[in-house]
């Protein structure tokens, strides 16, 4: 049993298909089964049942568990030795979830490369949860998401709290409830309900989102009548909002524009929803940090300090 008969046997293992694992291996079908026979045998047992259907038996679930374990250590070790040698070079692998992250990532990573340009880096993306499987499994050093539901096993550096915000055209505000001029700016510091926008068209978060519960449980719960004119990403409920479609329901650290052409683009707080995140730098206890890792972390909090504080609507 070797490292590499464990890493291609996990490939095996997440794909479901010899053929597939192959491909993605990049060798031959052939040699990838001889690779899985020979595993099978020094383990005494089989690990995949191969026909009706190709699937991993009890023995095959235990060990892809064990062997990512292995693997993780294997890679922590290697880490440690490395930064010994030369903290200045290596690999960095980290996730990164939602809308907040992608859009400061490229100067995240700019800031970064200033400092360790030799470093290679690879970013993964997907939902909290997910990330933080990735993390406890070492398949990422280190993710960028909502807190951690294993606090116990990880490390949380806080990086910001946000809630919602509504953006909508100063015109189509205008249009739809005849707001006066004094009752809209003092809308912009004590900001507005859902229940103030039932007359407009609303831009919502696509269902499934987290952000997006709270707020079909207030429409229920005050059983508000409203109009959805579009379910979208952040991105683009961003776009349909200056194109005037509607008031759109956004997280407060997206940026959009302040006006467009002579129309100006407000920004009222979303009162009465309980609703904020957390968002965190999350890794393994005992994770070792490398050098260009921390160094890393150092610019995430800095930036984002630097970009949200004080927050402004």
């Amino acid at each position: 049993m070797t490292f590499q008969s464990l890493e291609y046997f996990l490939v095996v293992y997440e794909e479901g298909s010899i053929t597939v694992a192959a491909k993605r291996l990049f060798i031959s079908q052939q040699s990838l089964s001889a690779q899985i026979q020979r595993l099978e045998e020094a383990c005494g047992t089989e690990l995949f049942v191969r026909r009706p259907v190709f699937k991993p038996t009890f023995a095959g679930e235990k060990l892809a568990k064990t062997a990512r374990e292995i693997l993780r250590l294997k890679k922590e070790v290697l880490t440690e030795l490395e930064e010994i040698e030369d903290g200045q070079k290596g690999k960095m692998t980290f996730g990164y979830s939602g809308i907040l992250v992608q859009e400061h990532l490229p100067e995240l990573l700019r800031r970064f490369y200033e400092r360790y340009p030799d470093v290679e880096v690879t970013a993964t993306t997907s939902d909290s949860l997910g990330l933080e499987e990735l993390a406890m499994d070492g398949r990422v050093d280190f993710y960028i998401g909502t807190s951690a539901g294993k606090i116990a096993e990880m490390t949380i550096i806080p990086l910001i709290e946000f809630g919602l915000v509504v953006a909508i055209r100063k015109s189509v505000l205008k249009k739809y409830t005849g707001l006066l001029e004094q009752q809209a700016e003092r809308a912009r510091t004590e900001g507005l309900s859902l229940g103030d926008l039932q007359k407009i068209p609303l831009i919502l978060p696509m269902k499934g989102w987290r952000m997006r519960e709270p707020i079909d449980y207030y429409i229920k719960h005050h059983r508000l009548s409203v109009k959805v004119a579009l379910e979208a990403s952040q991105f683009i409920a961003v776009s349909a909002c200056e194109k005037g479609i509607g008031a759109a329901i956004l997280y407060s650290t997206i940026h959009i524009a302040d006006r467009v052409g002579e129309d100006r683009i407000l920004r009222f707080p979303l009162k009465d929803m309980d609703y904020a995140i957390n968002w965190c730098i999350c890794y393994r206890r005992d994770h070792f940090l490398t050098a260009c890792e921390e160094e890393f972390i150092r610019l995430t909090r800095e930036y984002f300090e630097e970009l949200f504080r004080p927050q402004r609507l």
